[in-house]
């Protein structure tokens, strides 16, 4: 995110490119989102408020979804359906301390 990472110019543009439907999608924890929030960029020094600014504005173009960190045991019944999927099998063994994007 910011200056040197995703920006808002560079989010348009994938967007805005000719021919397809583009979808930008990102996980992000909550503690980290509020890094960009203009209440924290005020507190920060001037190159950090700069980079913390720009990454802001692409932030403001995504719509946002929030989802619970830690699985329901419905959410996990699903899984364990699909646990053949090696990827899936090791997020149930991880269900009780991790979340869905980790």
């Amino acid at each position: 995110m910011g200056a040197n990472g995703l920006t808002a110019e560079v989010v348009s543009s994938l967007l805005a490119a000719p021919k397809g439907h583009r979808v930008v999608l990102a996980t992000m924890r909550s503690h980290e989102r509020a890094r960009y929030s203009p209440r924290f960029a005020r507190r920060a020094g001037d190159d950090q408020q700069h980079s913390l600014r720009r990454a802001g504005e692409a932030l403001n173009l995504a719509r946002e979804v929030r989802i619970e960190r830690l699985s329901s045991s419905k959410e996990r019944q699903v899984a364990a359906d699909r646990a053949d999927d090696r990827r899936i099998a090791r997020a149930l063994e991880q269900a009780d301390h991790f979340g869905v994007a980790q």
